[in-house]
């Protein structure tokens, strides 16, 4: 949530509280409690008044009748501490939560833990931390996980994910294990730990969405079925997009700024992807790529050409005019290996979706240039659109050819869209109220 009182950060905070509110009104008949991942304040930002005291004030506000547990994250661990994980968790520990904690809810074990490990810091601004399970946390998690039968699915939630994502192969995963740079990462030994288990790992952190099935790389090689659920935030593109382009929030691989949603059925479960201000049921935008041209941008702040030529290079070439005739192209933000698409024209004929590495078109326009353009800027943000694998790619006979896209989700959900096209392309027919 990365909630610090800037960027009109608490007005677009009550928006997602009210869509959550909302939500539970119109699923009355269900038990709902909810969880966060970490980060819900921005230690940088403590300084200036907004610390976990009053996040706990503003969700309490904002969000009735509703158990929600914690989880903590980088931006939650005190940038002061010195040399102690403890010390760092102090003021978690305080106001809001435990650092690592279990419990159940029906048939399912879940369990909280923490693996920023901030044994490093040093008490200044550049804030060390490692991504670990830290500590005493997995001897106590094999103690915890003894109580618990086999056959009960576990969940397990940490700031920072297990996985991390290939930019250059589709449903390719690179474990988190030790490396010789940074010898603290020990995902291996928490799968390890919960070996026998069907065990999801859901976690933030990337402000990005993937999801991690068995039988995606490297999890296929496990004796045991392992799930890893990343969550876009709340705060997409830490409230930027909503700020610069008010009405338009995105992260920053175009995913609607929002809340996963996990549906459990005794053992069993489903999931999707509730995007703030949105119905339930839009898990995908697509763009009529003849209408998306980054190459006029008129600069109002920004003249340092390094800045200028590094924009050009990842967002202006990949939609340069003409590059990109007749083509369409679809972002499935919560698509997975067991999702499908479908995408025909009105005349019923089938067209080729193909699954491609892509920027975001929205996120560009709402994020990265008036981000990237705020001040005279003389070095390349690191903030900015991010590229990902949830992108397909239609090519199409003409500009006028209407689409029906259809995405079916791993649970047999079906999400459709009628594309009229040509289809414009603007932040205003994005804009929410």
């Amino acid at each position: 949530m990365h909630l610090a009182n800037r960027s009109q950060d608490i007005v677009q905070y009550k928006k997602f509280c009210a869509d959550v509110t909302a939500y539970k009104g119109s699923h009355a008949s269900e038990k709902i409690y909810g969880i966060t991942l970490g980060d819900m304040t921005w230690d940088q930002y403590w300084k200036n008044g907004y610390e976990l005291p009053n996040y706990v004030r503003t969700i309490n506000e904002n969000i009735k009748d509703m158990a929600i547990y914690q989880v903590i994250g980088n931006h939650d661990h005190d940038p002061k501490a010195v040399a102690s994980n403890k010390a760092a968790t102090n003021p978690m520990l305080t106001h809001v939560a435990p650092a690592w904690y279990s419990f159940n809810i029906g048939q399912i074990h879940f369990v909280v833990l923490d693996n920023i490990d901030c044994q490093l810091y040093d008490g200044v601004a550049d804030r060390p931390y490692k991504q670990s399970v830290y500590g005493p946390q997995l001897a106590w998690l094999a103690k915890d996980l003894s109580y618990v039968d086999k056959s009960t699915p576990v969940y397990v939630m940490t700031h920072g994910s297990q996985f991390s994502y290939s930019s250059s192969s589709a449903n390719a995963y690179s474990l988190r294990g030790k490396t010789s740079s940074n010898p603290y990462m020990n995902a291996d030994e928490l799968i390890a730990t919960c070996s026998g288990y069907e065990v999801h790992f859901v976690n933030g952190h990337l402000h990005l969405q993937h999801t991690v099935l068995p039988t995606d790389v490297p999890a296929k090689n496990y004796s045991h079925p392992v799930y890893e659920h990343n969550i876009p935030a709340v705060c997409g593109d830490w409230w930027y997009s909503g700020y610069y382009t008010p009405g338009v929030g995105v992260c920053c691989d175009g995913t609607p700024y929002g809340y996963a949603v996990f549906d459990f059925i005794g053992k069993n479960v489903k999931w999707s992807y509730k995007g703030t201000g949105m119905d339930e049921n839009i898990q995908f935008r697509a763009y009529d790529l003849n209408n998306v041209d980054f190459s006029n941008v008129q600069w109002k702040n920004l003249k340092d050409t390094k800045v200028i030529n590094e924009f050009t290079k990842r967002y202006v070439t990949p939609y340069a005019s003409g590059t990109r005739k007749n083509q369409v192209l679809i972002n499935v933000w919560n698509w997975n290996s067991d999702c499908k698409i479908e995408v025909k024209t009105a005349k019923g004929e089938t067209l080729a979706a193909t699954q491609i590495v892509a920027y975001d078109p929205l996120s560009i326009a709402a994020l990265t240039i008036p981000y990237w353009d705020r001040d005279a800027l003389t070095s390349i943000p690191g903030t900015g659109t991010s590229q990902r694998f949830h992108f397909f790619q239609v090519q199409c006979p003409d500009a006028d050819t209407d689409l029906e896209i259809t995405v079916t989700d791993k649970f047999g959900n079906v999400y459709k869209e009628t594309m009229e096209r040509p289809k414009s392309f603007s932040t205003d027919a994005y804009r929410l109220n």
